[in-house]
């Protein structure tokens, strides 16, 4: 693996630019061409960060300190070094295109080892990557290489990619994005043709305009289509809630409560009549008799009453929930009296 050197000084790019510690099947130094003017501070301060990354292996920033420091001063040979990054960062198409850049504009002076080198590195590399040709029926459709731009339709030349599976994506603004996958050997020649039309959004259909209304038709009130229609209740005839079952309850338990104290209101009597019958019954027992008769038979009233009250408005509620809504103004109103009940409407 070829590693730059830390040890170079930010004065002379020149000669940091072609000095590289080498694998033992490259030459550990290079010539250096002490000619060549000295470069820009900044870019001098972007090469010498692109080797501190480096060591550091931070490879990805240092690749980007490389193309800057090109772009500022475009030296041939930063991209001996910009392809030494890229090719271990396995970007082997970036790799390619920097080592044969290095030897185009670098010409007679790349020396013949380092020539020798760089050929060989660009013959492995061409191993390890296919050329794809992307077509589409839309031109200036963006195209995606794995998500990273590579261009818009329709392209001059072919693309080169890294061998392997390749995410193909095109998009453009009024069409559906198309998005393929191709397998590709190193050395492949591939074409990948997308069709943007027949993936066009379908355009909703417009809505149908409402029949003419019939005049002779009665007109019916309809409901905007954004109003909201509160669905009718449910009918609950056939369910009583539990206010009515207890309603119904405490009438029987009245009922029964009255019935029994009739009963001992009626015993009561007999006895008094009893009483009166006999001779020599004081006037002390046939008192406390009657007072006994009297109070049962107050009782049972005052009981009966209540499950007649009971009854009636049960009764009523039961009546009313089973039965439709009256008409808009009914009313009726439960008045509960003692001893019965009055119920009062107005319609």
């Amino acid at each position: 693996m070829v590693r730059m050197t830390r040890g170079l000084g930010t004065a002379s790019l020149a000669v940091a630019l072609s000095i590289a510690t080498a694998s033992s099947a490259r030459p550990k130094k290079a010539p250096v061409d002490t000619a060549q003017a000295a470069p820009p501070p900044e870019a001098q301060q972007r090469f010498q960060r692109a080797l501190d990354l480096y060591e550091e292996g931070n490879l990805d920033a240092a690749r980007t300190e490389l193309q800057r420091a090109y772009e500022i001063a475009p030296n041939w040979r930063l991209l001996f070094n910009l392809g030494q990054v890229t090719y271990e960062l396995h970007d082997y198409p970036a790799a390619l295109a920097a080592f044969e850049k290095y030897l185009s504009e670098g010409g007679a002076k790349v020396p013949d080892a380092r020539r020798t080198q760089v050929e060989s590195d660009i013959q492995k590399l061409k191993a390890r990557v296919a050329r794809l040709d992307v077509a589409s029926d839309v031109a200036k459709a963006d195209v995606f290489v794995d998500d990273v731009a590579v261009g818009t339709t329709p392209f001059a030349s072919p693309l080169v990619v890294s061998a392997g599976r390749r995410k193909i994506t095109v998009a453009k603004n009024g069409y559906a994005t198309v998005t393929r996958y191709v397998d590709l050997a190193g050395g492949d020649s591939s074409q990948v043709n997308v069709e943007m039309n027949d993936a066009r959004p379908s355009q909703p259909a417009p809505p149908a305009a409402p029949p003419a209304p019939d005049s002779s038709r009665a007109s019916i009130a309809t409901p905007a289509a954004d109003t909201h229609v509160a669905p009718p209740p449910p009918h609950e005839g056939s369910r009583m809630p539990g206010v009515l079952w207890g309603g119904w309850a405490l009438t029987g338990s009245l009922a029964i409560a009255a019935g029994v104290t009739g009963t001992l209101a009626y015993n009561s009597s007999r006895e008094l009549a009893d009483l009166r019958d006999q001779r020599g019954a004081s006037r002390a027992d046939l008192d406390r008799k009657a007072g006994e008769v009297r109070d049962l038979a107050l009782v049972t009233d005052l009981v009966g009453g209540a499950a007649v009250l009971a009854g009636g408005i049960t009764l009523v509620a039961t009546l009313l929930r089973s039965s439709p809504p009256s008409p808009e103004g009914a009313s009726v109103r439960i008045v509960p009296s003692i001893g019965r009940v009055d119920i009062a409407g107005s319609f």
